[in-house]
């Protein structure tokens, strides 16, 4: 910012005539003080000038260093390269001519910019701004001729100062670039009435008494009547000496030797003593009452005069303030002068007291960040401070008497006012959030607190109500309201709402006996989509389904998504079934339609469990549990399509409720074991290994096998658990073989991991744990994946997959030809072995395609120099087709059943007698 230097000028009231457009001047005053909404409290700079300010408060200097202190911080916060202040004084012999003292910081030119007699002549003429003014480039010629001998600005901002409705300062900024707006100077409008309240409070503690009334009244008193005079009454000689003091006048000014002495030995010390003595202003303020040649013509005196708040001494020197009432007396030719003295120091300082208070109080009134309003019996508002003009943007014409209420908004205005008359009958007070809309539409929330008010005999006189702005608080809960119960990707509702509007259609449901209908919805193909087009486009992707979902439904209807790619719709509760699956079908064929996303064709389908039930034979719960298991009906069933939820749906969610119970106590007591199904070789009929099946008992000790409890395991997560207790026990039980001669070192074992455990970082050590656990060489070790391992995360497959091949782990890809059979994964993944699903070598001898797959495979295996494994072999024919084709392992019931570990190495053993004989 340029250098600034100040200035201070003094105008005479005499100005030469100058031209000026009197309308331009007119109609440029903004109506009013733009109201002022931002948030105060984070508008440092605004508080901080503010603060400087009110440092100010009850300052008697204040005026003297306001202005100083306010030019500079208006012209920082404003940016201005100009800036000055002309104060206003009223001339004591008339209130029609005024002085300026001018304050002005600039950076155009030294010395002053500022035409002032111009201000006078507006002065004069009663032009001077009483609103706020701006203008910008260009300004008008009655104002640029404010800048003598300088350019004009770019923009001028003039802001008056009202002090009790007087006009006190103009504050003047200019601009050599840019412009003032009507934003910019709302943030003045709290800093300008802190000047306001600083020289408000000013006044209060200099003392002034000029307002006050009581006047002692004049009375003549007969010479009879000194003695009993209540008063003190002190009669004065031509010298200015005491000549007769009543009994009132010992008291006042001799207490002390009224108590001790006789009143006529106290008389004789007041009397003969100089009246300065205990009026030393006497002299210089009734200068014509001591006139030696003063001549009295005919009978005529002069009136009696009142002084009031003079200061007189007593006797021992203290002093205190006196109404003074002097009159002439003329007596055989002698002058006398009657002074009757009242001591009126215990009632100014009251009255000063109570000016400051009352001063205090006002300026208080104004400075609390509060709308205050006083409402009596009848409804009248009596007082309202500048915040609740502020905050209901009324006049004070618009809201006096029951005009107030119009401030309310027309939604809350019944509701408040039945409250406020309800309290106003028991006198209690009250609290409450109301909201007030201004004339032009803009709404608050303020929080509303009354007092009720009484008389002294108890009676209700009406109330006292303060306003407190929370709209940013509102607004602050709003947000956290929405961050509480909507989804922040997509904006529909979270769990937390759903469940609450479930909760809510329950309550409808019992009280109208109506159904509630609830869709479960999961997007298929979304993981494939999020992990070969990254997150972006899968998050692009959830926000377009939520899109759609809300299009196809009403208003009354429910969405939500309760993470990754599940949604929830609860339909209102008076829908037909058929009604419902037309709903549901809708949304299958509108999501199955292809999205354009960042120059992508994305296409995904969608499963929908539908669950329907009423609050008496259902419950929020329940009904949810038996969407999600009409969800996993529909992916089952091959996905895009829609289920509804029947008995069988829920015999089964018992089913796997109850094996879920079973699965986790399996784990915790120990209860999983495992089988071992042999594999042989081609060429020599040999088993050659084993391939580990886990098993478990359940509590009334029957076997379970892995289709009844692998899903469910997948489900709670316990799958990692249970397939790192596999690998552990696969690579003892082959450990102790070794150790019995029972295994050849070269043989292998073969152990299933699932996609989840495949995933989990405690893979590699487990595998590699066990190994030297049990002094197992990994290249004992055959790993089994089906293709549903390797569309998640393919990057961390392969890596683990890498890691796992140079310790010299071995892996198979189990069920080919079952899933995507995609060649990729034989080129990008290090395996070692192909399985050929047993659905194929099931019908080898009866299904030409079947024979022909499986012969591609066979000859695509070779082809890539992997081994090929046939799986579910039968019977002999079978196994001579898959050895005419070239496969080199099989296994199924041909060759052995799984079982348990004795068993399994005993068969192994009675298959090397024939060789050894």
């Amino acid at each position: 910012m340029s250098s600034w230097r100040a200035g201070k000028v003094v105008v005479s009231a005499k100005v030469d005539d100058i031209e000026m457009d009197v309308e331009i001047l007119k109609t440029s005053l903004a109506p009013s003080y733009d109201e002022f909404y931002g948030n105060k409290r984070r508008d440092l700079v605004i508080r901080r000038a503010i603060d400087d300010i009110q440092n100010l408060l009850f300052d008697p200097e204040a005026p003297s260093k306001v202005y100083p202190l306010l030019l500079d911080r208006l012209s920082r916060i404003t940016e201005s390269d100009g800036a000055a202040i002309v104060t206003i004084s009223r001339d004591i012999e008339s209130d029609l001519s005024k002085k300026l003292k001018v304050h002005q910081y600039f950076c155009l030119e030294a010395g002053d910019f500022l035409e002032l007699s111009l201000i006078q002549r507006w002065l004069e003429k009663d032009l001077a701004p009483s609103k706020p003014m701006f203008f910008s480039h260009p300004i008008p010629s009655c104002h640029a001729n404010l800048f003598k001998n300088h350019p004009v600005p770019n923009a001028l901002l003039i802001l008056p100062i009202f002090t009790n409705n007087r006009l006190r300062a103009l504050c003047l900024l200019v601009k050599k670039q840019g412009y003032y707006a009507s934003p910019q100077v709302s943030r003045l409008t709290p800093l300008i009435g802190s000047v306001i309240c600083a020289l408000q409070s000013a006044e209060s503690v200099r003392g002034r008494i000029d307002t006050l009334n009581d006047k002692i009244a004049n009375s003549h008193f007969l010479n009879s009547l000194l003695t009993t005079c209540p008063l003190a009454v002190i009669v004065v000689g031509a010298e200015n000496k005491i000549t007769y003091c009543n009994p009132a006048s010992i008291a006042l000014f001799a207490p002390d030797l009224a108590e001790k002495m006789r009143v006529d030995d106290v008389k004789r010390c007041l009397e003969g003593k100089l009246i300065t003595h205990f009026l030393p202003n006497f002299s210089s303020l009734f200068q014509w009452s001591n006139q030696h040649d003063y001549k009295v013509v005919g009978d005529h005196r002069l009136p009696p005069q009142n002084w009031e708040a003079q200061t007189a001494c007593r006797l021992d020197r203290s002093e205190m303030l006196v109404n003074l009432t002097l009159f002439r007396h003329t007596h055989a030719n002698q002058r006398y002068t009657v002074v009757q003295i009242q001591d009126v120091t215990a009632r100014l300082a009251r009255a000063e007291a109570y000016q400051d208070t009352s001063q205090q109080l006002s300026a208080l009134t104004q400075l609390v960040p509060v709308a205050i309003i006083r409402v009596d019996g009848h409804w009248h508002c009596g007082f309202a401070n500048d915040r609740w003009y502020e905050f209901s943007g009324l006049s004070a014409e618009e809201n006096n008497l029951t005009g107030w209420i119009n401030a309310l908004h027309h939604d809350d205005v019944e509701s408040v006012l039945e409250e406020l008359r309800a309290s106003l009958k028991i006198g209690s007070n009250l609290k409450k959030e109301v909201r007030l809309v201004s004339p032009i539409g803009q709404v608050r929330w303020t929080e509303m607190n009354t007092q009720v008010l009484f008389d002294d005999r108890g009676a209700i006189l009406g109330f006292l109500a303060t306003f407190a702005d929370i709209t940013e608080r509102y607004i602050h809960q709003e947000r956290l309201r929405h961050v509480a119960e909507y989804d922040s990707l997509t904006g529909l509702a979270n769990r937390y709402l759903f469940q609450d509007r479930l909760k809510q259609a329950f309550y409808t449901s019992e009280r109208e006996r109506l159904g509630v209908v609830i869709m479960y919805l999961d997007l298929d193909g979304f993981k494939i989509v999020n992990d070969s087009l990254g997150h972006s486009v899968g998050d692009k992707l959830l926000k377009k389904v939520g899109e759609r979902l809300l299009n196809i439904l009403r208003r009354v209807d429910t969405v939500a998504r309760f993470g990754g790619d599940e949604f929830v719709i609860l339909l209102s509760p008076h829908e037909k079934q058929v009604d419902i699956a037309e709903v549901a079908s809708k949304i299958i064929q509108s999501l199955a339609q292809s999205y354009q996303i960042d120059g992508h064709e994305v296409c995904v389908t969608s499963s929908v469990g539908i669950s329907i039930g009423t609050a008496k034979s259902s419950s929020p719960e329940t009904l949810m549990k038996q969407a999600d298991a009409a969800l996993y009906l529909a992916k089952a069933e091959g996905k895009n399509n829609f289920q509804f939820f029947n008995e069988a749906l829920d015999r089964d969610a018992k089913k796997r409720v109850f094996m879920a119970k079973q699965t986790r106590s399996a784990l915790k007591h120990s209860r999983f074991f495992l089988e071992y199904q042999p594999l042989a070789e081609m060429a020599s009929r040999g088993i050659i290994g084993f391939e580990a099946l886990v098993r478990f008992k359940d509590e009334a000790g029957s076997c379970v096998y892995p289709g009844d409890f692998i899903g469910i395991l997948e489900e709670n997560g316990a799958i990692v658990d249970v397939g790192n207790w596999v690998i552990d026990e696969a690579c003892r039980q082959l450990s102790q073989w070794h150790a019995q001669q029972l295994f050849p070192l070269d043989g292998f074992m073969s152990i299933n991991v699932s996609p989840k455990q495949f995933l989990d970082d405690s893979l590699l050590d487990s595998i590699l744990g066990s190994c030297e656990r049990h002094c197992i060489r990994p290249q004992c070790l055959t790993i089994e994946v089906t293709e549903s391992v390797l569309i998640d995360k393919p990057a961390k497959i392969q890596r683990t997959m890498s890691q796992l091949k140079e310790q010299g782990i071995r892996f198979a890809l189990d069920d080919f030809g079952t899933g995507y059979s995609s060649l990729t994964y034989l080129q990008q993944y290090p395996f070692d072995h192909l399985k050929i699903d047993k659905s194929f070598v099931a019908n080898l001898g009866s299904d030409e395609n079947s024979a022909k797959i499986t012969k591609s495979i066979i000859a695509l295996g070779k082809s890539m120099g992997l081994t090929v494994t046939a799986e579910g072999v039968a019977d002999e024919p079978t196994l001579n087709i898959l050895s005419a084709y070239g496969a080199d392992y099989y296994q199924g019931y041909f060759l052995g059943r799984s079982t348990v570990a004795d068993t399994a190495i005993a068969q192994f053993n009675r298959s090397l007698v024939p060789e050894a004989n």
